[in-house]
């Protein structure tokens, strides 16, 4: 129905496969606000978090372990909230819209899936984004803070959209196929001192 759950901040969702947020038995207006701890953090295993109306973090969501988190659904990330992809796990934008600060660690990392309502708006990306896997797609709105790297390959891409900056200390580097770093509409973007756009073809 018409629900709207809070996770207390000492609570822990976790383990390897489930969906969160979905009805069971009847539809409506559903969502989420965590003010503690989600996590997919069983090797192998996948979380789903899909609210229908979107998910408000003021705690931790996360990968852990090995395991795999699909967002679908939107999800606003508040002050001082995170959202994690540790070591060996990821997480999958999947169409949908990320705001707040992402960070992954080691050969932890965030992927897009192949669709354009995939959005980050006004993110800080303090590691890795994936766009190598067959027309992996990523809008930016109200600029990028990019401590990291974000690969461009297979058709890959990164379309900014209004004027705004591409910050931060990182690199996007586009592969042997790498496809596209994109300007839509009326837009400039201003690619900041300490960035470096490399690599191969695009």
């Amino acid at each position: 129905g018409d629900t709207t759950l809070t996770i207390g901040a000492d609570m822990v969702v976790q383990g390897a496969n489930g969906t969160i947020g979905y009805p069971y038995y009847s539809g409506g207006t559903q969502k989420l606000v965590n003010n503690g701890r989600i996590a997919a953090d069983v090797s192998g295993g996948t979380l789903y978090l899909s609210p229908s109306h979107g998910t408000t973090n003021n705690g931790v969501i996360e990968a852990q372990n090995g395991g795999t988190l699909v967002l679908n659904s939107n999800l606003f990330g508040a002050a001082g909230s995170t959202l994690n992809a540790g070591t060996g796990s990821q997480i999958v934008q999947n169409g949908v819209t990320l705001s707040g600060v992402i960070n992954t660690s080691g050969s932890g990392k965030l992927t897009a899936s192949n669709s354009y309502n995939n959005l980050l708006d006004g993110v800080t990306l303090n590691g890795h984004l994936d766009l190598t896997s067959g027309g992996s797609s990523e809008r930016v709105t109200n600029g990028l803070t990019l401590n990291g790297t974000i690969d461009l390959d297979n058709y890959g891409a990164l379309v900014f959209n209004g004027d705004q900056t591409l910050g931060g200390s990182g690199t996007v580097l586009f592969g042997n196929s790498g496809y596209y770093l994109g300007l839509e509409g009326d837009t400039t973007l201003t690619i900041g001192a300490d960035m470096v756009v490399q690599g191969a073809n695009g």
